[in-house]
């Protein structure tokens, strides 16, 4: 009686979408009666990506699964199970596709790409193989046979780690499913057990390259003899060798053992479980493939059997016929006589589940195996209570330990990585802290973090480095930031302040926990007064008044209290709550730049050096000629000796302008802010009317000018580096125009020296000798003066200054400059002071200096925002300028490096002269 036909579209099944769908209404079609479950896993080739599907059709006799190559390998699990229910064999046939198939591996490893960036490939690999491991638990636990496919006619020994991982996680997942499955109508037995028995495993091969000729046609299984040989083929001679090899490396390895229900499967004593193909499921020459074809087909009637033997033999070619009798198949109807026959060799299994079922205990004393059949519908609410147990991560927490639990036990990798890198953290954290400071920097911290890393990588191994790497470095963060962290605010300098960290009174810190203490870099500093007759120990500063205020007004009262001294415009407060200003820098013109750019600068151009001296202020006002001409007369009979030679000399021509003659600086004038004041320093870019809260520039006057002897240089100030503790010369010309201002002059009214009366037809003229000194100061407190912008003044051995200052009165001086003491650690040192002692004679020396303290874009500092300063006459004058330079973004800070002049620099035109100024 011929089996009823059903649907096959119907009864093919997702094991995924059977669980997220309706399946009571799969149940509907399915027919209610007890089931053997095939389940097709193991690993297929790249070139034979549907060997699986092809297993199953051998053993069907026809094509079940038609795949679609694009949808292949590409869930979002990595594994898939595809069903079918065969109806007239009894059978649930389910194939898995997973890792372990050659074209799903590659389409995971192209989507690992991104997740390698971040993390290992163990660790990567780890829960990709998590997730085919638990669909292949789920398998065995639900199936009484499992057919293990492999490409090559090899027992692959990963299997042995495999299978006993496997068993390991079912051990531990017995108690897990007797809580999923209580629910479902399955015996006592099999809720115990958590399976319906222990499932038989058979292992099929692909194929072997021995049963294959060069043009890709299949050798005969009994050696290509039309006749029975009495002896064994050498297909079935290596299928009982591979047998007796699965066998001995399973029972070695405890895999399997003489009871079978306390293994993970079993595998039959009395039956074969190798099966090899002699045939490939993939045709290599399609030529001879349609060749063979064509000419089986024109053979003679006489051949027909022998053409319908190949045809089995070549793929896909398949029996479309079987024959079901009592509803037990027969493998041997409808087909060919060969004894080696897929179909045969499967279905003596089927056939013994279905009527006796599995008793594969062995032993002296053999105990009876359990075995139990289900029906669909049971089977069916079974499997997807577990599918969906598996494929989604549960959500109690005995659920949670179950799966971390089968992880731990099939990552071994992983877990010794993790026992590794756990007992080398300690190691590597005690490295860390072996001879640490109280407290230290980011910097050290780093450093300390980095030599911890070291000594973890050198004994960490495996996949879990990244994982203990990173606590390592959070144990060292969470240690350092607990007690040890440094405040590392920088001082003015550039130092870190060496406290714990703290907060200043005036700073609103959100950690009100933090104690309150002052900055302290533990940095000594030696400096100089404003006059520099005395020096004294100072902390680091941290802000500017401490740096270019403070310190000098506590040296002021020791030393220099009664010299007179130029003060410096400061903001003057007429109401309690004046403020600092808001500044939003834009770009202005320096003082006196209207004048300067006005003024004509010919005569500069001309001088015999090019010294580039700016124009000299213009005043008003009578002077007494009487005077004036003896003052001129005593000039041009002083010791020649003293002064340069005459090409050496800067001319300058004073011009007198009426007093009725507007001022052009009257119009810019404007009176300072008395509620507002400047936060940081005067510079070229600061708003209109703003002064600062204090000068940061100091200019006092030491004396008369005879305290300066040019023979041995200064004497009374200490710190100098022996040699260069002399100001330098400078020569002037002066000549005077404005005949109608001078007639006494110009009519040689009064004798005048020899050289006098040679440039009378020029107009009368006169030489002035300055003395200038620019001074350099290191923190060390060593001080010397530089005769060039890259050169230390030094003298001859017998004391005599060959330089001049024309260099350094005509050039852009550097503002910092190497030291030259002699110290393993050089630094630079910083241009702080100007030395002018000013000549006797009917002039005014004026000093204007403009600061760069930076490389560009940088605004240039300057101490007044008036007129250029007159120095008094017959005078030893010295300007002391800023510590630190601060502008609106914050302080300029000391370049460590020796820089070029036009990057930081005392710009040229500081010095000057002008008209004696005399009241009528």
């Amino acid at each position: 009686m011929a089996a009823p036909i059903y649907e096959e579209s119907c009864l093919r099944f997702n094991l995924l979408e059977l669980i997220n769908g309706d399946l009571k209404k799969f149940l509907e079609t399915v027919k209610k009666e007890k089931v053997c479950v095939i389940s097709v896993i193991g690993k297929s080739a790249l070139n034979a990506s549907q060997f699986k599907e092809h297993v199953i059709a051998e053993a069907l006799n026809r094509h079940i699964f038609q795949t679609d190559e694009e949808k292949r390998g590409k869930s979002t699990t990595k594994c898939d199970v595809n069903g079918y229910y065969d109806v007239p064999s009894r059978s649930i046939f389910l194939q898995m596709q997973g890792i372990n198939d050659s074209d799903v591996l590659l389409n995971t490893c192209r989507e690992m790409e991104d997740e390698l960036k971040v993390k290992s490939f163990l660790e990567v690999w780890s829960d990709i193989h998590f997730d085919y491991a638990k669909i292949l638990l789920m398998l065995f636990c639900i199936s009484h046979i499992i057919i293990v496919v492999h490409p090559t006619v090899c027992f692959d020994l990963s299997y042995v780690y495999l299978f006993r991982s496997l068993e390991t996680m079912r051990l531990r997942a017995v108690s897990w499913f007797r809580e999923v499955l209580s629910s479902t109508e399955i015996s006592n037995d099999w809720l115990q057990n958590g399976r319906p028995c222990s499932p038989r495993v058979l292992f099929v091969f692909q194929s072997s390259s021995l049963f294959h000729s060069n043009d890709g046609n299949s050798i005969a299984a009994d050696g290509g003899s039309r006749f029975k040989s009495k002896k064994q083929s050498p297909l079935k001679r290596l299928e009982h060798s591979l047998e007796d090899q699965i066998y001995r490396i399973l029972r070695k390895s405890r895999v399997i053992t003489n009871v079978s229900g306390n293994s993970l499967f079993a595998v039959p004593a009395n039956q074969e479980f190798v099966y090899i193909f002699s045939s490939k499921p993939y045709i290599t020459d399609f030529v001879g493939f349609f060749l063979t074809q064509i000419r089986s087909h024109c053979q003679m009637a006489s051949d027909l059997d022998s053409s319908e033997s190949k045809l089995k033999s070549q793929p896909n070619i398949l029996k479309t016929s079987s024959i079901y009798e009592n509803g037990i198949f027969d493998p041997s109807a409808g087909s060919d006589n060969s004894e080696h026959s897929f179909s045969k060799f499967l279905f003596q299994h089927i056939n013994l589940a279905l009527s006796k079922g599995f008793d594969d205990n062995v032993g002296r004393y053999p105990v009876p195996a359990y075995f139990e059949l289900a029906s669909t519908h049971i089977w069916f609410e079974t499997i997807c209570k577990l599918g969906a147990a598996f494929y989604t991560e549960p959500k109690e927490s005995k659920g949670r330990s179950f799966h971390q639990s089968i992880k731990a036990a099939l990552d071994t990798d992983v877990k010794f990585s993790e026992g590794r890198c756990a007992k080398v953290l300690p190691l590597a954290s005690a490295a860390y802290q072996d001879n640490l400071p109280t407290h230290y920097t980011d910097d050290y911290h780093q450093t300390r973090l980095a030599h911890a890393l070291h000594v973890f990588s050198l004994h960490a191994r495996g996949p879990a480095i990244q994982r203990f790497a990173k606590q390592l470095k959070e144990d060292c963060e969470r240690l350092w930031k607990s007690g040890h962290q440094m405040c590392e605010v920088l001082s003015l300098t550039g130092n870190h302040c060496m406290n714990p960290l703290h907060r200043t009174d005036d700073e609103l810190l959100e950690e009100k926990t933090l104690p309150i203490m002052s900055h302290c870099s533990q940095m000594k500093i030696l400096s100089t007064c404003d006059c520099g007759r005395k020096q004294a120990t100072r902390d680091d500063p941290f802000d500017v008044k401490a740096a270019n205020y403070d310190f000098y007004v506590l040296q002021r009262n020791l030393c220099c209290r009664d010299l007179e001294r130029i003060e410096f415009p400061v903001f003057q407060a007429s109401t309690v709550d004046s403020h600092p200003a808001r500044i939003s820098p834009i770009p202005l013109p320096l003082p006196n730049d209207v004048e300067e750019k006005s003024k004509d600068v010919k005569s500069a151009e001309n001088a015999s050096h090019g010294t580039n001296l700016s124009k000299p202020e213009l005043s008003e006002g009578n002077s007494d000629e009487n005077s004036l001409i003896n003052e001129i007369e005593q000039l041009t009979t002083e010791d020649q000796s003293q002064s340069q030679a005459e090409d050496e000399r800067d001319e300058i021509v004073i011009s007198i302008q009426d007093e009725t003659a507007p001022s052009r600086d009257r119009g810019l004038t404007r009176q300072p802010s008395t509620t507002e004041y400047l936060p940081g320093m005067l510079h070229s870019e600061s708003r209109p009317s703003l002064l600062p809260m204090f000068s940061s520039w100091s200019l006092v006057c030491l004396g008369p000018s005879s305290l300066y002897s040019h023979n041995i240089g200064l004497q009374d100030q200490p710190g100098f580096i022996p040699g260069t503790n002399y100001l330098l010369p400078w020569d002037v010309t002066v000549k005077l125009e404005q005949k109608e201002r001078w007639p006494a002059l110009w009519e040689g009214k009064r004798p005048l020296s020899l050289k006098a009366k040679k440039a009378i037809r020029d107009g009368p003229q006169f030489n002035v000798k300055i003395f200038i000194g620019v001074e350099y100061e290191c923190y060390r407190g060593h001080r010397f003066m530089c005769s060039a912008p890259d050169r230390v003044l030094r003298v001859t051995s017998t004391g005599h200054v060959k330089d001049n200052a024309s260099k350094v009165t005509g050039s852009d001086m550097p503002l910092y400059f190497p030291c030259p003491c002699r110290s393993s650690k050089p630094q630079n040192a910083q241009l702080m002071r100007i030395h002018v002692v000013t000549p006797k004679a009917p002039v005014h020396v004026t000093i204007h200096p403009k600061v760069q303290p930076a490389p560009d874009p940088c605004p240039v500092f300057f101490p007044t925002i008036n007129e250029p300063l007159k120095l008094s006459q017959s005078a030893y004058w010295v300007l002391r300028l800023p510590f630190v330079y601060e502008g609106e973004h914050g302080p300029y800070l000391p370049l460590r490096e020796p820089v070029p002049v036009t990057a930081c620099r005392l710009l040229k035109g500081t010095y000057n002269i002008a008209e004696q100024q005399s009241s009528r």
